[in-house]
């Protein structure tokens, strides 16, 4: 069953026997890439002194999956999500910085390993290599703590899944968005953009959808935009709802999500990152979230208003106050409302049904609304990536040409 959240939701559905994964743990970590590329170094570095990269890349050939905990020193927390924590660490004998990812062992964290350890793109956030480890890196409330002395100090009856990940410590696209009041220019969105649009496409030619497409997954390294975190990640030949942020969520991964399905594809990356990019240009989500009926937001309706309504539709109506707003604009590629007061109001994902497996009511996914400042061409963009019906959902091959 899944747990209803505005951020983030996962499922406990097993995707592969976790005694048929264990039994292959050593071909996992054995499959690690025989050859890592060597970073340069902004240091000028004396004859015969090497990086600590290529220190680092030394020991890593020599461990290849059988890491301790106590190789690695603390740095810090980078940030956590669902069951996993992601610190940065010092790997002690070269000096050289990775993030390290750390989760109890289940099947959907080593099926997350197997899926993005297969890929190599510089425009995705490498896996370097992986082990297991009874010593956890951190308390049971992931505060962090000194790493044990010994790897003989079993702190944990828990296994530990450890994925040793090469570190971007520049934030990710959600800081950039959270330190500017109004969004990102256009120029620098269309920089960032172009490089979701190379680690999507290469992701789905590799028949992996994310499924959880946001700011925070896309992290700065350089000059470049990576995805990371494929927590929610499955492959095209079996699919199924891990979870997933919901504000991001399209219609038809909702209706997925709702009844337990498989009628989606990796075009719900797409219109993932049509919401990513109207939250880039514009500062914010392009609609609030009503959960339940406890929501603040349905306190706007009134009194006279609140009974009754029910309908994400009319929900809309009254608080965007269009009299003249074509619900089923969407199939016709038109989104018209009328020059009246809309009093500040703003459109709104009504979920309230999203559990209920019972219902069949399709979910209303406002447009977009955009202000002035935002160019027609990238509008139209957004509106042809947040497309709702997936078969007219603009491609990967033709947003990289769009204007």
């Amino acid at each position: 069953m899944l747990e209803t959240s505005a951020t983030m939701v996962e499922s406990s559905t097993n995707r592969i026997p976790l005694d048929t994964i264990k039994a292959n743990k050593v071909p996992i970590s054995s499959r690690s890439r025989t050859k890592l590329p060597l970073h340069k170094n902004s240091k000028k570095l004396r004859p015969g002194q090497t990086s600590s990269k290529e220190h680092f890349d030394l020991v890593w050939r020599s461990k290849k999956g059988e890491w301790e905990t106590t190789d690695f020193q603390l740095i810090n927390k980078l940030g956590s999500g669902g069951t996993a924590t992601v610190y940065c660490a010092m790997e002690k004998s070269s000096g050289y910085k990775i993030a390290l990812k750390v989760q109890p062992v289940n099947e959907d964290a080593v099926c997350e390993l197997e899926l993005h350890q297969s890929l190599y793109h510089v425009n995705i956030v490498n896996v370097i290599d992986s082990f297991y480890s009874y010593n956890p890196f951190g308390s049971a409330e992931y505060d962090l703590m000194p790493v044990a002395d010994s790897p003989s100090s079993v702190l944990s009856q828990q296994e530990f899944l450890y994925i040793i990940l090469e570190l971007c410590e520049e934030g990710s696209l959600h800081d950039i968005i959270d330190a500017v009041d109004c969004g990102i220019s256009e120029k620098d969105a269309a920089s960032y953009f172009k490089n979701m649009l190379d680690a999507l496409d290469y992701i789905h030619e590799q028949d992996i959808i994310h499924c959880d497409i946001k700011p925070a997954n896309f992290l700065l390294h350089g000059n470049e935009t990576k995805l990371a975190d494929f927590g929610m990640a499955v492959s095209g030949s079996v699919k199924e709802v891990v979870g997933g942020s919901v504000q991001y969520m399209s219609p038809e991964y909702l209706m997925a999500w709702r009844h337990d399905g498989e009628n989606f594809d990796d075009k719900v990356d797409i219109y993932s990152l049509g919401v990513v990019l109207f939250e880039m240009l514009m500062g914010y989500l392009p609609y609030d979230v009503i959960e339940d009926d406890s929501s603040p937001l349905l306190d706007s309706l009134g009194d006279d208003e609140e009974e009754d309504v029910d309908d994400a539709t009319e929900v809309n109506h009254i608080l965007l106050g269009m009299s003249n707003l074509d619900i089923r604009g969407h199939e016709k590629g038109g989104f018209e409302k009328d020059d009246s007061d809309t009093n500040g109001a703003f459109p709104i994902l009504d979920l309230r049904k999203l559990n209920d497996c019972t219902s069949e009511e399709p979910f209303y996914v406002p447009p977009p609304i955009f202000i002035e400042e935002v160019s027609e061409e990238a509008q139209d963009l957004i509106t042809r990536l947040m497309e709702p019906c997936p078969q007219k959902r603009i491609t990967i091959a033709k947003a990289k040409k769009h204007p």
